[in-house]
Order: structure tokens, then sequence, then C-alpha cells
């Protein structure tokens, strides 16, 4: 017999997004009230809810610690309010599964602060984990925090996580960042996340990942798998940032817009590692994920067929 659910959300779900015979609320991470309603009555949570901007302009820093740092919190404090026991918290491979080498990094790995601490997004993400999990221990709260790396496949209807693809297919990439990529299939996600709350130890972290190429391999095989062309020009990263860094100053302060692809915190991270191996999810999820390249099959095939009805992101105006 299936579980029932309940989904809150700041916005009502497109009529693509409903699902029959879940029960949906509106209410915001950052309302503690909406929060404590949506929570009773609930055995188990999944905190899916972040905002994720990578940027260091002033003016996104206030919502993304609202959203991201306090907005956990007050997950856990309804959770406790109810009387529910356990949360399954969408982190971020990015906590730990982060370096200026190529290295492949395991579940075990130490927070990554002094490579991500200039990149409020990840910094944010370490701090609410590290404030999250205390908070729980002290409250006897059943902790699990899951870290994906990027998740692809079909129906990102907002270009969210599947916005390099894009990017790519409208030959808007013109360089190939000097570093590598990492990523997982939505759907394998998915199941990863409710095995955890089903059968995940308790105040334990789990990595999700299916490959990690470096970004001229992924690029590679995007150009093979969609007929894209690949961009030729490879910058090492002493010429790729000051070159970003003039291009986010002419959009910003000539154009008037900001563009997530071209702020330099983009540039940093592209030429960094995102390489990380899943073994604790095989070991205690069965997490066994599909194919990578059926997954970016999927989610090329999806975007073609998708973007004219969805739109593109548009760039946003400062």
């Amino acid at each position: 017999m299936g579980s029932k659910v309940r989904v809150i959300s700041r916005n009502p779900p497109v009529p693509d997004e409903l699902i029959e015979g879940v029960e949906y609320l509106s209410g915001s991470v950052t309302d503690l009230d909406s929060l404590h309603k949506a929570s009773v009555g609930v055995d188990g949570i999944f905190h899916l809810a972040g905002l994720v901007v990578h940027s260091r302009l002033p003016e996104f820093q206030k919502e993304l610690y609202e959203t991201n740092v306090v907005g956990t919190l007050n997950v856990l404090r309804a959770a406790q309010k109810a009387g529910c026991k356990r949360v399954v918290y969408a982190s971020t491979s990015g906590t730990i599964g982060c370096s200026p080498s190529q290295q492949v990094i395991g579940d075990d790995a130490p927070y990554c602060l002094d490579v991500v601490k200039n990149w409020p997004y990840y910094a944010g993400k370490i701090e609410s984990e590290i404030k999250a999990k205390q908070y729980a221990v002290q409250n006897g709260i059943e902790f699990v925090m899951m870290r994906p790396s990027v998740m692809l496949g079909p129906g990102d209807i907002r270009f969210r996580s599947t916005h390099f693809i894009l990017s790519f297919l409208d030959g808007g990439i013109p360089i190939v960042p000097p570093g590598g990529y990492s990523f997982v299939d939505v759907r394998d996600a998915a199941q990863a996340f409710k095995s955890a709350m089903e059968v995940a130890k308790p105040n334990s972290s789990y990595l999700l990942a299916a490959d990690s190429p470096t970004t001229d391999q992924f690029m590679t095989l995007l150009s093979s798998i969609s007929g894209a062309k690949k961009p030729s020009v490879v910058l090492p990263w002493y010429l790729l940032l000051p070159a970003v860094r003039v291009i986010d100053f002419y959009n910003r302060k000539i154009k008037g817009e900001w563009k997530s692809s071209m702020d330099p915190v983009r540039a940093e991270m592209g030429i960094h590692f995102w390489s990380i191996y899943a073994a604790r999810a095989q070991k205690d999820l069965g997490f066994s994920p599909r194919p990578p390249i059926q997954t970016v099959t999927d989610t090329v095939n999806w975007i073609k067929e998708n973007r004219d009805k969805y739109g593109h992101p548009q760039a946003a105006k400062l």
C-alpha cells in the first residue's frame, strides 16, 4: 500500500507537475506557521526546497541565507513540534565533493570549506548541514543528508539543473572550462531519497552521482548526442577568470543585467573538479544509477522537445 503524500510549496504547481492523490498546500520554508500546518500528522519529511544562486552579489545573500540555512532549521523545528521523527534533506555533493585537483571524493571526506568559502551557495549549504545536524541530535530527530551532484534527466521545466545543457545546445558556452563535472539522473536520485526515508541510518549522509567526467569529456558527449558543436577554445584558469570578470562587469554596469552563466563564481567553480563516488548509497540504499549516456540522451531529447513550451531562462535585470 502506498503512502499518502502532502506537498508544500510557495507557488501552485503547474498542470504538468500535478500528481493524482497528492495534497498540495501553499507555504514556504521561511514561513514557520505554514510548515507547522503542513507537518501535522506526517511520519517523515522530505526537505527539498532551496535557493540556488551562484554569485557574490549582495542582493542575493539575504534570501540565500534565509532559505537555505534558516529554512532548513525551520523544517526541523516544525518536525519536532509535530512529533515527526525523520527528515531527509536535499543538500549537495558540493559540501564535501569539490577540489582544485582531479580526485575522486568519498562519503567520509571532510567539508571542503577552504575551497568553497567564497561561493555563498555552497558555504551556506555547509552551514546548513552543520546547524541542522546539531539541532536534530539535540532534539531526537533522525536527520539524513542526501548529497546529489547535478541532477539531470527529463522534466526540468524551469531549466535549472539542466541550464548548462540548454546553454550548450544554444551555443551559449564559447569556451571549455578546464575543470570537471558530476551528475546523477533525477529519477535515480528520487529512488535513493525514497530508500533513505525507509532504511537510511539516522544522522548519516549519502553522496549521489552516476558519472564524474571532465567538463571537456562531458561536452564531447553532449556534442555526440545532440549534434551541437563543441567549443574549440580551451582557456586555462588564469585567462578564463579575468575574461569572465570583464564580461560580467559589462553585463551589469553597461547593459544593466545579470547573467548567471557569466558570473565570476560560475567561472571559479568551472575550473574545479566535482568528482565523487556514491559508495555508501550503493551499500545502504541500493543505489544503482542507470548508464550515464542514457541520462544525458534523455535530458537532451527532453529539452529539444520542450524548450519552446516552457520558454528560456532570462537574464535578471538589475
